[in-house]
């Protein structure tokens, strides 16, 4: 029943599917919630289909966040990830060797850059971006979380609002959308990305 019904408001709703399951915490079966298919990382263009590691949902794809490239099937910040050091095909940096400024160096990293180790060669990262660590080396947030003042924080499309401030987000802070996405995002707590 919960399948036909998906499917049939996959075919009536387009990007927008009801969820015949209560929302998170709720006890109550009439509690349903959609989800966007477009910009939901959990839910990315199909039920389930979730983003990975680095990515965002826009517009019903997993995408890049911004600052990473795609290479095969992942997403890497060519600035400082050693074993693709200034492209796709770069060669890794030698063991002991730092990854900074999309080249191969020795020495340490040029501050406020923080060295992150990764297999014996660092990473030169700014662990304020949020990209690809947040907060501390090795740090990495959940498909549905944001990199926000250090911390790893829930986050979700602002649909339908196109700007801030957005009553959509309640107490969470309203943010610039992420990358390509036309909506702004709610984060957890009152700092953005």
């Amino acid at each position: 029943m919960r399948l036909a019904f998906a499917l049939l408001s996959l075919t009536a709703c387009g990007d927008t599917v009801l969820d015949l399951l209560p929302k998170d915490g709720s006890t109550d079966a009439t509690d349903a919630c959609s989800v966007d298919l477009q910009s939901d990382p959990n839910n990315c263009g199909a039920c389930g289909k979730t983003c990975a590691h680095n990515q965002y949902c826009s517009s019903g794809a997993c995408t890049c966040l911004p600052n990473m490239t795609l290479c095969g099937t992942s997403c890497f910040d060519l600035r400082s990830d050693p074993d693709h050091c200034g492209s796709c095909t770069a060669t890794p940096c030698s063991a002991g060797d730092k990854c900074e400024s999309s080249s191969c160096q020795t020495g340490t990293c040029t501050s406020p850059l923080t060295a992150c180790d990764v297999s014996g060669r660092s990473a030169c990262v700014d662990l304020s971006a949020g990209e690809p660590y947040c907060g501390t080396c090795g740090t990495v947030c959940s498909p549905n979380e944001i990199c926000a003042a250090n911390h790893c924080q829930p986050y979700e499309p602002a649909t339908p609002c196109t700007s801030c401030p957005c009553t959509t987000c309640d107490s969470r802070a309203c943010c610039p959308p992420i990358g390509t996405q036309p909506n702004p995002i709610c984060v957890t707590g009152t700092a953005c990305p």
